[in-house]
């Protein structure tokens, strides 16, 4: 998949480029790389997509340790639990018939103040962690 995007943005590129039309490249990772200075060595399409995995799976690790850190912060404390729960009942009660939007969620202030929390502690942990090795 990522090799078929890197092929396209190079495409694309190329024809922007026969045509004589600037092309923009925020928003697209793959697309800014194509259009950077970097030597055109480093950006073979078997060099691309290995980063791309890098990209994918870091941010795939991290999110999952941080989901893993706040729900484990949230199951372990019998009040946290609750209060979240008694948080979430009126935003969440018309749920699966209809899922509250990113604004219905960043409104719960006990909600966005676990996630805050939970990170704050997954980064001390980590930090002291770092420091034991």
């Amino acid at each position: 998949l990522a090799k078929e995007q890197i092929i396209r943005a190079k495409q694309a590129k190329l024809d922007h480029e026969q045509k004589g039309i600037h092309m923009d490249s925020e928003g697209l990772l793959f697309r800014h790389i194509v259009n950077s200075d970097m030597p055109e060595s480093e950006r073979s399409e078997d060099r691309l997509a290995q980063e791309a995995q890098l990209v994918v799976g870091g941010g795939t690790v991290t999110t999952a340790r941080t989901l893993t850190f706040v729900s484990y912060y949230i199951l372990s404390i019998p009040e946290v639990q609750e209060k979240l729960r008694d948080e979430l009942q009126g935003t969440m009660a018309p749920y699966p018939q209809s899922i509250p939007s990113w604004a219905d969620l960043e409104r719960l202030s006990y909600l966005q103040a676990i996630i805050k929390e939970g990170l704050r502690y997954l980064m001390l942990t980590l930090a002291l962690m770092d420091g034991i090795d």
